[in-house]
């Protein structure tokens, strides 16, 4: 948990086989309950994450399709500023500086 507050922090990527291993325990917890299609939102982040659920999941999942949407940088700033003011438990990442980097690495990794 320190781990992934740090990156968002630094507004880094959370290393590929810690965001893998989560999404693929949650993954199986949901299908012992039935749950066999899930839209997962913000991944992958970059080629690394992709190239690592594909070595872990090949075996259990088949990935549909991949949606990548792009935005006005101006716009996006202003309801990510917005989105930490008003959400119920703030983000510690959602300020003009992590926000700034945010986008930045997005543009170099994505």
């Amino acid at each position: 948990a320190d781990l992934i507050e740090e990156c968002m922090q630094n507004a880094t990527i959370v290393p590929a086989m810690i965001t893998v291993k989560l999404l693929v325990a949650e993954i199986k917890r949901k299908h012992q309950l039935g749950v066999t299609r899930f839209l997962i939102d913000g991944f992958p982040r970059s080629v690394e994450n992709s190239e690592v659920w594909d070595t872990m999941t090949a075996d259990f999942v088949k990935v549909a399709c991949a949606i990548s949407l792009e935005g006005d940088h101006q716009e996006l700033r202003r309801r990510l500023i917005k989105r930490g003011s008003e959400a119920a438990e703030a983000r510690s990442d959602d300020n003009v500086e992590v926000i700034e980097r945010r986008l930045r690495n997005h543009e170099d990794q994505a």
